[in-house]
């Protein structure tokens, strides 16, 4: 997966957050939000838009998004591709909540009318997982196969602003992370 981090330096970050920190009486949400990212920066972690990365990596053949996100703690997600210029990726149960609800406007996108897909989230190794209890603060990232496949290539995220994510893993699957994974989708 090809995600492209906001193309600021640590430098320029430090430099834009000095900036930012001499005027906080003038603040509104927006300014806030940005000395967030100012500050992962400056921390050397990696920022990346996620809802615009998903609409950048575009549709599969079925008209679904290459890309999916969803809270860590749920086992997959839904995709409601069909209403509309939008395409909302939710939790099984269609929450309307902010962190399992995510519309992206996506006009130019082909208008097919598939079905409501399904995707697997992916299984976060031990060297990567959270605390079992703080997963609700985090949300993965990874290309998604909407028939309930296994995924591949996921990223751990937490979120810091409206579009801003702190990369904080990414990993391949193995082959034997995949076939467990298999064998606990089909019915026993």
């Amino acid at each position: 997966m090809n995600i492209q981090a906001l193309s600021v330096t640590q430098q320029q970050a430090a430099e834009a957050l000095l900036q930012y920190k001499e005027h906080r009486d003038t603040y509104d949400k927006r300014d806030w939000e940005i000395e967030r990212i100012y500050r992962a920066i400056t921390r050397g972690k990696v920022v990346v838009p996620a809802l615009e990365a998903i609409r950048n990596a575009g549709i599969d053949e079925q008209g679904y998004p290459k890309l999916a996100i969803m809270r860590a703690d749920q086992q997959a997600c839904r995709c409601i591709a069909w209403r509309g210029d939008k395409v909302t990726i939710t939790n099984e149960h269609r929450s309307t909540a902010r962190e399992w609800h995510f519309e992206i406007p996506w006009p130019e996108r082909l208008k097919k009318r598939p079905q409501d897909g399904i995707a697997l989230l992916p299984r976060i190794p031990p060297q990567h997982r959270p605390a079992k209890e703080t997963l609700t603060k985090y949300h993965l990232l990874w290309e998604a196969n909407w028939v309930a496949a296994p995924p591949r290539d996921p990223m751990l995220l937490k979120r810091i602003g409206r579009d801003a994510w702190v990369v904080l893993a990414a990993w391949d699957l193995t082959e034997v992370e995949m076939n467990v994974l298999r064998a606990y989708q089909e019915p026993r």
